[in-house]
């Protein structure tokens, strides 16, 4: 004759959680970690673009000042075929610099401008469900790796990445997503300037 039952019933336990709070906590930490290295690389990147820059500039003025100094010798007396040979060297020389210094400048402002308001831009925008990994900025290609809770969070976030002023224009042609039973959802992102659309008669005759 039975004494005891046994009314236990493993439905009657609560369901385990995909995410926990603990996970979230340490996602955030996770993000916010990796975008302060990301900060701390850009500003190493910055001094030295501007160090660069520095030591051409000063190539560049030596070159100039030798340039000078042959012109007014060859202003002073007839040209020596010789020393003609030597200010062309040094004149093309010296266009090589002044085009490398336009190049290093030029990167210099991408970096110190263009990163930082895109990073800023990011950290705006709502991330309900997401959270990102990864950041890689190749000319004006911008790649996008990070994690979603939900499959349709993402386009949502896209849309509001989509009215940002550094990705204003930016068409999103590439999206992988991956699914781990263990894990959230993965997702990466690649994203170009759309090309402008030439309308039918728009060449000038």
């Amino acid at each position: 004759m039975k004494t005891k039952i046994n009314l236990f019933n493993e439905d009657l336990l609560p369901p385990k959680l995909l995410l926990s709070f603990q996970h979230l906590v340490m996602a955030s930490a996770a993000l916010l970690t990796i975008g302060v290295l990301m900060v701390t690389f850009a500003s190493y990147w910055i001094n030295h673009q501007q160090q660069q820059l520095q030591t051409q500039q000063a190539i560049a003025s030596e070159l100039q000042t030798q340039v000078q100094t042959m012109e007014r010798q060859l202003a002073e007396r007839k040209p020596d075929p010789a020393l003609v040979a030597e200010v062309d060297l040094l004149t093309q020389r010296l266009r090589v610099k002044q085009l490398l210094l336009t190049e290093l400048d030029r990167r210099s402002t991408i970096t110190s401008e263009g990163f930082s308001p895109l990073m800023t831009e990011l950290a705006s925008v709502p991330q309900q469900g997401v959270w990102l990994s990864k950041i890689e900025v190749q000319g004006q290609a911008v790649s996008l790796y990070g994690f979603a809770l939900k499959a349709e969070n993402v386009p949502t976030w896209i849309d509001e990445l989509k009215q940002t002023r550094s990705l204003q224009g930016y068409a999103f042609s590439a999206m992988t997503m991956l699914r781990d039973d263990a894990k959230p959802l993965a997702f990466s992102l690649t994203s170009q300037p759309e090309a402008p659309v030439v309308a039918a008669g728009g060449v000038g005759k």
